[in-house]
């Protein structure tokens, strides 16, 4: 694992930068949310043209420079990612050069392990603090605001994470599956096309069908989760909407204070889920660490 470390360390300026920019886009994504919902009401409250106006105005330039820092995240991304992969093929290439086995199979092999190394490091080396520092702000802003409303966004949080805990083996096990599968599929692809290696049909369909059956089963295990979290998800904004639909009915909040709540609301789900899908992507990238150490 040290060693892998060592490669990431020689593009720390590139993430120096994405982690500086990766903070402001943040910042300006919860501003602009606040900044709806106090446009709501001052669209219901004021009579004045102007006023509107102006409001919709920072709007449009809070929203460009998001957009703008999106922008220049998603140029430097593609580049940083593309050296760090090189690295690691660079690195598997000492230890591949006396290996007796398929190189199609290695090469695809070394691709798919060290491109699922690379992203979820780069994915997550800031975004991971960013989200607690997110939730945190966006809890403290709705316990302010109302106290049963965030009680009732929060109670998702311990739900979220037993669901995943359900899934996790499974995870590991069927993506482990998959790659080993995925490999073998390519590379008795290779050899089939090849006139130098005899290979008829039944083995390589039953390389193929090996091959789909991993996947199947990963989609299941995959989808088994994804149903579990929409009906979480389902059931608390069907009793957070008609809590605050209550709150703005009996005069306790305005509807813009409930638009900036309900949306901070699916923030909080965009974040569990995050750390959710990091522990699946922490299953799927432990097999491709572990694939590549065994190289």
């Amino acid at each position: 694992m040290r060693e892998h470390i060592d490669i990431f360390k020689t593009k720390r300026k590139a993430f120096v930068v994405l982690a500086i920019l990766s903070l402001l886009y943040s910042g300006v994504s919860l501003f602009s949310v606040f900044y709806s919902g106090f446009f709501i009401d001052e669209l219901i409250s004021s009579q004045v043209t102007a006023e509107v106006l102006r409001i919709s105005i920072i709007f449009l330039i809070i929203s460009l420079i998001s957009i703008g820092l999106d922008y220049i995240v998603n140029l430097m991304l593609y580049p940083t990612s593309e050296n760090i992969v090189f690295a690691f093929k660079q690195k598997a290439i000492k230890k591949l050069i006396n290996n007796d086995k398929d190189v199609t199979y290695l090469s695809k092999r070394v691709d798919d392990d060290a491109r699922q190394i690379t992203m979820f490091f780069i994915s997550n080396y800031v975004t991971f603090f960013l989200k607690v520092i997110e939730i945190i702000a966006i809890a403290i802003f709705v316990f302010k605001t109302d106290t049963i409303i965030a009680l009732l966004m929060f109670v998702i949080v311990p739900i979220y994470f037993s669901v995943y805990h359900l899934f996790k083996k499974s995870i590991f096990n069927r993506n482990l599956q998959a790659r080993e599968a995925t490999a073998n599929f390519y590379a008795t692809f290779a050899n089939r096309i090849n006139p130098k290696i005899e290979l008829n049909d039944d083995e390589f369909n039953n390389v193929f069908y090996t091959y789909l059956e991993a996947f199947k089963k990963r989609l299941l295990v995959d989808n088994n989760l994804k149903l579990s979290k929409g009906s979480v998800v389902a059931l608390m904004q069907g009793i957070v909407f008609f809590v605050g639909g209550l709150a703005v009915l009996n005069g306790n909040t305005t509807i813009g204070m409930l638009s900036i709540l309900m949306q901070y609301f699916n923030r909080i789900i965009a974040n569990v889920s995050y750390y959710m899908n990091l522990g699946k992507q922490w299953q799927i990238t432990k097999t491709a660490i572990q694939r590549f150490s065994e190289l």
